[in-house]
C-alpha cells in the first residue's frame, strides 16, 4: 500500500507478531504488546480531519512516565507528509520533526522551568522525564521494543506552541508541534 513507504515496522492485529521492514528485507522484530482499548477519538484506519487536512492513523505506540500513559499516533496527511499526534488525558498534539540550526541541548541542561530560545522564541521548559514503551500496534516509522526506554523533555511557548526533545543514546530528536482543540477534530466516515 502507498502508506507504507514510510513503515518500518508493522504488527499483525492477530497473532501479535512485529515485522522490521529494511529495503526489500522483512526480520522477525519479536511480539508486541496488546494495548488496552481506551476510548479514543482516534482509530487505526479510521480518517479524520482537522483544519482542512485530512489523516489516516496508521499505527500507536503507549508510553509510561510512571505518572501516567500517553498515546502517540502515527498519522498520514491526504498530502502524503506523516507526523505524530499525542494523546495525553484529552489534550492532543500534532507535532512533526524539526531541524535545528545547532545541536539541540544535552538532557541534563534543561530544568523544569528554565527556558530555551529556538529562533525568535521563548519557550519554558514544563516537562522532564523517562518514559518507557508499553506497547504499539498497527504501522510505525521507526522501530521500536515494548520495555524501551527514553528521556524526553517538553518545553512550551505562545498560542500553543510545544517543542518536544527526545533523548536515546547520545542522539536527540527535536519535534515541533501545536496543541489542538479536540472539538476541531472530525471523524470521517
Amino acid at each position: 500500500p502507498h502508506h507504507l513507504r514510510y513503515a518500518k515496522l508493522v504488527t499483525c492485529p492477530s497473532c501479535q507478531v512485529a515485522l522490521f521492514l529494511e529495503d526489500d528485507a522483512v526480520t522477525h522484530a519479536g511480539e508486541r504488546s496488546a494495548l488496552a482499548q481506551d476510548p479514543s477519538i482516534f482509530e487505526l484506519g479510521q480518517p479524520f480531519s482537522h483544519n482542512a487536512v485530512t489523516y489516516v492513523p496508521h499505527g500507536r505506540v503507549r508510553f509510561d512516565s510512571g505518572t501516567g500513559y500517553w498515546d502517540e499516533w502515527w498519522v498520514e496527511s491526504d498530502q502524503g507528509e506523516g507526523c505524530w499526534i499525542s494523546v495525553d488525558e484529552g489534550d492532543i498534539a500534532i507535532e512533526q520533526p524539526l531541524s535545528l540550526n545547532s545541536a539541540a541541548p544535552a538532557y541534563d541542561a534543561l530544568q523544569v522551568g528554565g527556558t530555551l530560545s529556538v529562533g525568535e522564541q521563548s519557550l519554558k521548559v514544563t516537562e522532564r522525564n523517562e518514559a518507557v514503551c508499553i506497547g504499539f500496534e498497527g504501522e510505525l516509522p521507526e522501530v521500536i521494543s515494548a520495555g524501551e526506554s527514553h528521556r524526553y523533555v517538553h518545553l512550551s511557548g505562545p498560542r500553543g506552541l510545544l517543542l518536544t526533545i527526545e533523548y536515546s543514546d547520545d542522539e536527540a530528536a527535536v519535534f515541533k508541534g501545536l496543541w489542538i482543540d479536540p472539538y476541531e477534530v472530525k471523524t470521517l466516515t
